[in-house]
């Protein structure tokens, strides 16, 4: 008989989950020690056990804020890898059972789970699901068949960037994982965004990169840093998870961006993941989507899922799209003020 159990921080149940090599990272203990100490969420994994073995893992985070309240969302910080690792429609019926008895004794407002593959099962108990992302993924087969996935103008624009003197390297300290978080909280400032701070990073760098469950590409021209590309692995895939490039001045025409995305794809194929997944984007941002699409990647529906006990369900489309008159007062705050602000404000908006 499968037993389901809610995991706290000690138990020996997670040592298992960190040696399964098919789990995503979002699942393993080194992203719950990022997110706790970053932002003070617990992880509330929900795990199926039978004999000893893990049939499934719900990555789960209890989410507080004064006056605010609380949610249970699996996984903040990322919109395609919570939710299920079992395909088992019955094993997944109790972990969420187990999950949904937790959620009313911990009085939370919502239940929030992402996930990249749908869930069929959650409807029945009185989930509803919407669908405000999608992700592009690009297939990884070997440098030579994946620079022939790229558009002729994406070609020429990385053979651009090398020509000009780009090259890009991999990060080995935290001087230079600072250095790209400044310039990430430059590019989301100027657009009016609360952006994370800085502790995120310093945690990522500590508890993935130093434990070789990522990495960090630069962009450098004349010793210069002018851009990054942070990547996370999780099983088979690599996750871009943040990616910024200097486009002022002379910048504007050295085309890092490009670059450091046919690295990351290289990286990948050289690794042996067999997929890398750029992220995810709003369905309005066709731009965005076709500069995915270049590198070779297909675009795939991210699901969301609400169970609501009290409150409303979040509107993060809204959140995101329109240009108010809020996110200009914000893009001219300094840096230091949108900084600190700004990881509050992503503390609930996670």
């Amino acid at each position: 008989m499968m037993k389901v159990e809610c995991l706290g921080k000690n138990t020996v149940i997670w040592k298992a989950i960190d040696d399964c090599p098919l789990l995503p990272l979002y699942a393993k203990s080194a992203w719950g020690t990022v997110i706790e100490r970053a932002f003070k969420h617990s992880p509330r994994h929900i795990v199926g056990l039978k004999d000893g073995n893990i049939l499934d893992v719900l990555p789960l985070f209890l989410v507080r804020m004064p006056f605010l309240g609380k949610k249970l969302v699996s996984v903040p910080y990322d919109a395609c890898y919570g939710g299920f690792s079992s395909c088992q429609s019955e094993v997944r019926r109790q972990v969420v059972d187990e999950l949904v008895t937790y959620a009313k004794r911990k009085r939370v407002k919502y239940i929030e789970i992402r996930s990249l593959s749908e869930v069929n099962e959650l409807s029945s108990f009185g989930f509803t699901q919407t669908n405000p992302f999608v992700t592009s993924v690009v297939p990884l087969r070997d440098c030579n068949e994946n620079w022939s996935m790229l558009s002729r103008k994406h070609r020429r624009n990385v053979n651009t960037a090398a020509k000009k003197g780009v090259a890009i390297e991999l990060a080995s300290n935290w001087s230079q994982m600072k250095a790209f978080y400044d310039l990430l909280l430059d590019h989301y400032t100027g657009i009016g965004t609360p952006f994370l701070g800085d502790l995120f990073f310093r945690e990522i760098w500590e508890n993935v990169i130093q434990k070789n469950q990522g990495a960090l590409l630069l962009a450098k021209f004349e010793e210069r840093i002018i851009g990054g590309h942070l990547l996370l692995f999780s099983g088979d895939t690599l996750i871009s998870k943040y990616s910024t490039s200097r486009r002022d001045g002379i910048y504007s025409k050295l085309y890092s961006s490009y670059a450091l995305f046919w690295e990351a794809i290289k990286f990948g194929c050289t690794k042996e993941f067999q997929k890398f997944n750029l992220g995810i984007t709003g369905r309005s941002n066709l731009g965005l989507l076709e500069f995915k699409s270049r590198f070779g990647a297909a675009t795939k529906d991210v699901n969301f899922y609400y169970y609501l006990l009290r409150g409303k369900i979040p509107e993060y489309e809204q959140y995101y799209a329109s240009y108010t008159s809020l996110k200009v007062l914000w893009s001219k705050l300094p840096k230091i003020i949108t900084s600190k602000l700004g990881h509050k404000i992503n503390g609930w908006i996670c």
